[in-house]
């Protein structure tokens, strides 16, 4: 294994192309920023027929891994998530699944599914939707790190950082609803490349839960995302959420493991 330079970038993204379902954020980030996001680091590997057969990327303090077959080394793997101390390890279940057992003291683990929204229904209530500025940044990075299950292992002030970030790249974008001026609900494309999208970050303050906000929001993020020509995808871990959306048309497309490191 060693660490991608700027001539491996256009094999490396040809390789996650072939199941982008199951690296979305490694090829959204590689594709867009290639070696030249300072909170980046790349390393792949390649099989004995010198052929790609894991890729490794680290973005701010989270790793995400895509491999092929069993043929890699679980050592490196291992070595560079000691080294870098992630706050959360992704990858596809099957990959978390043979990692998991090495570090296990250190993270706690969790299993989703990747679902591509087909079908959403329209709750109505686009006047309440606004969509976020770099001013709203840390106030939503504050909801989101209050969620244990969405985000209590990002850092307040790094995460509100990457959401700058990704406005200013045209990479992601941030909707909201507020009540007496305070932000009560938010949904956000936390990547978007050409055609390829990613939505996360659903969350309603819990003084909210029932009143349709959640619903409202991601019906206006897939609407929109959807009449511009994207294919959308989403992380599941909820299990009324994957019975939701299975029930309005959408079939899963993958699954994930996620590593959260424990006491984050």
């Amino acid at each position: 294994m060693r660490e991608a330079q700027e001539y491996d970038i256009d094999e490396i993204i040809s390789y996650l192309e072939n199941n982008v379902q199951d690296c979305l954020y490694m090829y959204i980030d590689i594709k867009k920023y290639r070696l030249n996001n300072p909170a980046m680091k790349v390393w792949f590997n390649r099989d004995q027929n010198n052929r790609i057969n894991l890729v490794i990327m680290k973005y701010h303090t989270s790793i995400s891994l895509h491999m092929e077959g069993d043929t890699v080394s679980l050592s490196e793997i291992s070595r560079i998530i000691h080294e870098y101390n992630p706050a959360s390890i992704t990858g596809k279940k099957s990959i978390i699944e043979k990692i998991a057992p090495s570090v296990c003291l250190e993270y706690n683990t969790e299993y989703g599914h990747i679902f591509e929204y087909k079908k959403f229904c329209d709750f109505g209530g686009n006047e309440m939707v606004e969509k976020a500025t770099e001013e709203d940044a840390m106030e939503i990075a504050r909801l989101i790190t209050s969620d244990k299950e969405i985000g209590s292992y990002y850092e307040i002030e790094d995460f509100a950082n990457q959401l700058v970030e990704r406005m200013r790249a045209d990479m992601g974008r941030n909707y909201i609803i507020r009540e007496d001026g305070k932000i009560i609900g938010h949904i956000a494309t936390y990547a978007e490349l050409d055609d390829v999208a990613v939505t996360g970050g659903l969350i309603v303050e819990r003084a909210y839960e029932g009143h349709m906000f959640g619903a409202v929001l991601e019906g206006y993020v897939v609407r929109q995302m959807r009449e511009e020509g994207f294919r959308l995808y989403t992380f599941v871990v909820n299990h009324k959420r994957y019975k939701l959306l299975k029930n309005m048309g959408n079939l899963p497309v993958g699954e994930y493991g996620k590593m959260i490191k424990a006491g984050e």
